[in-house]
């Protein structure tokens, strides 16, 4: 395993998360064009493992709505069976904004699960979220959007696989922006933190008592 040294990501975003169903995406991506965005990149394959201590203290704090809270977990892209070239993340919220922390880390496919969170050696790897990300981009508004779509959700304790059977939407910019018209009948009331979905779609939180 390989690490390099930590870089700041302090550039402070807003971010507003929702979700539709999956049958509505080409619908979705028709609304996000005559809205004035336009795709940005290729569709990647986004790889996120997530750290937690035994008491689920991430997964609490998000449920709870705490204005300061931290997310930690493991990120990289495309479907290795070797080599992995990913990033450790500390995900943070303060109050309305976003930053995150990251350290670049190669390893190897096969110690993905026994990878240790550097500096929190309390946390350990429970849920892998896997799934395919759409880029788009206003130029006008200055606002950022992303489109998940075929989320699956790994349980790293006994391998089982679960979908997510509903597309996450998410707006991203550097200034707070009323977002609801964007996306006709989108739930925009829903937290939808994959984490969270995760934790629950696998009752982990039930697995503690």
């Amino acid at each position: 395993m390989v690490h390099s040294m930590v870089e700041n990501q302090n550039n402070f975003r807003f971010e507003k998360k929702f979700t539709v169903d999956s049958a509505r995406l080409s619908s979705v991506l028709y609304e996000l064009r005559l809205k004035g965005f336009f795709k940005i990149y290729p569709n990647r394959v986004v790889n996120s493992v997530y750290y937690d201590d035994s008491n689920l203290s991430s997964f609490y704090e998000n449920l709870d709505g705490l204005s300061e809270r931290v997310k930690y977990r493991y990120r990289f892209y495309g479907n290795h069976s070797k080599k992995i070239e990913g990033k450790f993340e500390r995900k943070i919220k303060s109050n309305d904004v976003n930053y995150k922390l990251s350290e670049k880390c190669v390893m190897q496919r096969k110690n993905l699960y026994n990878s240790k969170f550097p500096g929190k050696p309390k946390l350990k790897p429970n849920i892998h979220t896997n799934y395919e990300r759409y880029y788009f981009y206003n130029r006008f508004k200055k606002i950022r959007c992303t489109v998940d779509i075929n989320l699956k959700v790994f349980n790293i304790k006994n391998n089982v696989v679960k979908y997510f059977n509903e597309i996450i939407i998410e707006f991203k910019c550097d200034k707070k922006t009323f977002v609801k018209d964007v996306i006709k009948n989108a739930n925009y009331n829903v937290r939808c933190s994959k984490y969270c979905i995760g934790v629950d779609m696998h009752n982990l939180a039930y697995e503690k008592y």
